[in-house]
């Protein structure tokens, strides 16, 4: 996997459970501390290839100062910038091409689950599955006009709520198009889910010709055995 350097944005309006969080107003940091944060990035950046930025923690376009935020990090070299985002903007206006003449190469697509209503009632604060789609689906008929190269992964945070809506969220994922998606099992207070379960998620993953990893826990079985595409010989290394 390509290594970034994530950057907080800020915090909110991404999907989460809302019977796990309040539905408080996002909260955004001032462009000079992020553009300085990029900055020190670039600057620190060793590995190739890079350097690659991710702008997480919050809806990334409803940062008043995301036109001059994605401009400064280009103009900085940073050769990978992601955004985080429910994907409902890149629905609306121009947003889908103006991403990409601004320089934006990589979505990260956040959902709780595949089904739109189960997404819908979970996320609160009126995300739409169905709308944010169309924005993922607006964002790659734009760059295929354009003839730009661009990528779209997915994060699907779980909680005690979505676990049972997590396959589907990543089926979701890769039918969209995302090439990879990180499921966050913070949510779940460290404690990870079974080899089955696991297996199920991965397998899922494969079929819709999306990778994912899993993270916020510790999990023993190795990446590549949670890909086999044989969840028999996961059960059997995790027993």
């Amino acid at each position: 996997m390509i290594a970034f350097a994530e950057i907080v944005l800020g915090h909110g309006g991404l999907p989460e459970c809302s019977r796990c969080h309040s539905d408080a107003r996002p909260q955004m940091r001032d462009e000079a501390d992020i553009t300085a944060e990029i900055r020190e990035a670039v600057e620190a950046w060793r590995a190739d290839p890079g350097p690659n930025v991710a702008l997480v923690g919050a809806e990334s376009y409803l940062h008043p100062d995301l036109p001059s935020i994605v401009r400064a990090a280009t103009s900085m070299g940073v050769r990978r910038l992601r955004l985080a985002t429910a994907g409902e903007a890149l629905a609306a206006g121009e947003n889908a091409a103006g991403s990409l003449a601004a320089g934006v190469r990589q979505v990260e697509f956040v959902a709780l689950a595949g089904d739109r209503a189960v997404h819908d009632a979970l996320s609160g604060s009126g995300h739409s599955l169905t709308t944010a789609l169309a924005g993922i689906a607006r964002f790659r008929d734009a760059a295929r006009e354009a003839r730009a190269q661009v990528a779209v992964t997915g994060r699907v945070p779980v909680c005690d709520h979505n676990i049972d809506a997590v396959p589907s969220a990543v089926a979701a994922i890769g039918q969209a198009g995302g090439i990879a998606v990180v499921v966050d099992l913070a949510g779940l207070g460290g404690a990870a889910p079974g080899p089955e379960w696991l297996a199920a998620v991965a397998d899922t993953g494969m079929v819709n010709r999306t990778w994912v990893t899993f993270t916020g826990a510790d999990i023993d079985l190795p990446v590549h055995l949670l890909h086999t595409h044989r969840p028999s010989a996961v059960l059997a290394s995790g027993s």
